[in-house]
C-alpha cells in the first residue's frame, strides 16, 4: 500500500507540473496578471495557487523576484501571501475529509474528458485535474 501511495504521489506531481509548465505561456501570465488588479483577487489567486504549490519558502522566492522586477506591488504581494498560506491549510482540510468517491470520480472524469479532448489547451486543465486527483488518491 506504500509503494501504491508513492507511486500515486510521483505520478501525480508529474502530471501536475506538466500541465502547469504548458499553461505557463505569455497569455497565461497576462490572464494572471490581470486577474491580481485588486487586493480581494489577489487572495482567491493565493489560495488557488497555496493549494497547488504547498510551499511558502518557494512563494516568497516568487514574489520577492516578481517585486524586484517591478511586475507586481509590495500590497498586492502581502494579499497573495496571504491566500497563500489560507491555500496551504485548506488543501490540508480536504485531505482530511472522507473525498474517496469523488476522488475517484474526478480521477475517471479528467482521464476520460483527457482522452477525447481534441483541444491541447483543454487537454492541459484536465491533466492538471487528473494530477491533483491523483495526489488525493495517494494521501489517502
Amino acid at each position: 500500500m506504500v509503494l501504491l501511495g508513492l507511486g500515486l504521489m510521483f505520478t501525480g506531481i508529474q502530471m501536475l507540473s506538466s500541465g502547469l509548465k504548458q499553461i505557463g505561456s505569455r497569455p497565461f501570465r497576462m490572464l494572471a496578471t490581470r486577474f491580481i488588479s485588486s487586493r480581494k483577487r489577489s487572495v482567491v489567486f493565493g489560495l488557488g495557487s497555496g493549494m497547488v504549490l504547498q510551499s511558502t519558502s518557494a512563494a516568497l522566492v516568487i514574489l520577492a523576484s516578481l517585486i524586484s522586477a517591478g511586475a507586481l506591488g509590495v500590497p498586492q504581494a502581502i494579499a497573495i501571501l496571504s491566500g497563500f498560506s489560507v491555500g496551504n491549510c485548506v488543501l490540508l482540510f480536504i485531505i482530511s475529509l472522507n473525498i474517496a468517491i469523488p476522488v475517484m470520480f474526478l480521477v475517471g472524469l479528467c482521464g476520460i474528458a483527457m482522452y477525447l479532448s481534441k483541444n491541447e489547451k483543454y487537454r492541459n486543465f484536465f491533466q492538471i485535474g487528473l494530477g491533483l486527483a491523483l495526489i488525493f488518491s495517494a494521501f489517502k
